[in-house]
């Protein structure tokens, strides 16, 4: 039986915040996570600076931007997935208890 997905998408202040939930939402049977670092706190938005997904092993991907610098941990962070349709509810409860927002 295939699952019918859902996809969900929410911002987080730290990366810690969103690859605990994206750990949580890979629980729930979550796939297609993309993680952005969108912004440095000081209004400018920078999605190709930091990615990250999720493999079948759940580790994470990270792609650096071309210059090599880490993104930094204060700005916004937006987590993608798609997540079944039964378990939205909870994907959602999830995102809010970690401090998310879902956008």
């Amino acid at each position: 039986m295939e699952l019918r997905m859902q996809p969900i998408r929410a911002g987080f202040a730290t990366r810690e915040q969103a690859e605990s939930v994206m750990r949580k939402l890979a629980s729930l049977r979550g796939e297609a996570f993309r993680l952005e670092n969108v912004g440095d706190g000081f209004g400018r938005t920078e999605p190709e600076h930091e990615m990250a997904m999720l493999d079948s092993g759940y580790n994470f991907l990270f792609w650096e931007d071309p210059g090599g610098a880490p993104a930094p941990d204060a700005g916004s962070y937006v987590l993608s997935a798609n997540v079944p349709a039964a378990a939205l509810a909870q994907a959602r409860t999830v995102i809010e208890e970690a401090g998310g927002r879902l956008t």
